[in-house]
């Protein structure tokens, strides 16, 4: 079952073979099997503490803790399957959802040099059915302004194309019926994309520019401790100087210029409506 699974998520082969052989070790712990069953039922329970669980597997049986929680995730993709199953929820979304383990997998090598995963926490609306990938974006039914509204999400993997967010809006549509009104549906976005003074970073009708602009921006938060940074250049914040920053990329020059300015990195708040077809209001 594991390796069906990360092969359906689009994991490395190195990353495989290093799982296996984790597998393996985690199998040999004292009831194995019941305490895995256990983290696995508790991650996919809304309000259950699992967290505890995924830090006793790891230490007792000695399984580095990001490898250990990305193998109770994939143990759990199965029990995820059968409830898309058993709520008519179609194979393309669960493959897209699953997807996101193979990001955050990515994310964990360039960053902390593991495979495995440092957000098991985050991953777990995925199993809880509170959150779904479609296409390239991500949501989760959230309370703005006193009405029901879809929270995107934007995970890495690929680079954000514009005709890519519009047909993920159009398929959050179609899959959350029940959020339209007056045949809308709004969307909101807390990311540090949306952050007013990033927005002239990114070039004159790139794709990030193009997405920024779908938004009405509400609310912008500067954050001097640029915890954002690792998004761009997959380096811890609190131990790089802007001298060892990648300048490999656009982005990467245009951000590293800001920061020399004495800028800081931040985060914004924003919204849309789209009608099914097109945004109608920002």
């Amino acid at each position: 079952m594991l390796y069906e699974v990360m092969t359906a998520a689009g994991f490395p082969k190195e990353a495989q073979d290093y799982f296996i052989l984790k597998e393996q070790e985690l199998l040999r712990m004292e009831r194995a099997a019941q305490r895995i069953a256990e983290a696995v039922s508790a991650l996919c329970t809304d309000g259950a503490e699992f967290l505890p669980l995924l830090a006793s597997l790891s230490e007792d049986s000695g399984v580095p803790r990001y490898a250990s929680d990305m193998l109770v995730l994939l143990y759990a993709a199965e029990k995820m399957a059968e409830r898309y199953k058993e709520t008519g929820i179609p194979d393309e979304i669960y493959l897209d959802t699953l997807s996101d383990l193979r990001n955050k997998l990515i994310e964990c090598k360039k960053l902390k040099g593991e495979w495995g995963t440092f957000v098991a926490w985050w991953l777990a609306g995925y199993f809880r059915l509170n959150r779904f990938a479609l296409g390239r974006l991500q949501y989760e039914v959230v309370d703005h302004e006193g009405k029901p509204a879809l929270n995107c999400h934007i995970p890495s993997g690929s680079p954000l194309r514009f005709e890519a967010v519009m047909d993920s809006l159009r398929k959050a549509y179609d899959f959350y019926p029940n959020v339209r009104m007056d045949g809308k549906i709004t969307v909101v976005c807390h990311s540090w994309l949306l952050y007013s003074p990033h927005r002239e970073l990114f070039a004159d009708g790139s794709n990030l520019r193009r997405f920024v602009d779908l938004f009405t921006v509400t609310e912008g938060t500067p954050d001097p401790k640029n915890q954002s940074l690792w998004l761009i250049f997959y380096k811890n914040y609190n131990s790089v100087s802007l001298d060892e920053l990648p300048v490999e990329t656009s982005l990467q020059r245009a951000f590293v210029e800001y920061l020399r300015a004495g800028n800081c990195m931040g985060y914004g708040r924003g919204y849309l409506i789209f009608d099914g077809e097109k945004v109608v209001s920002k």
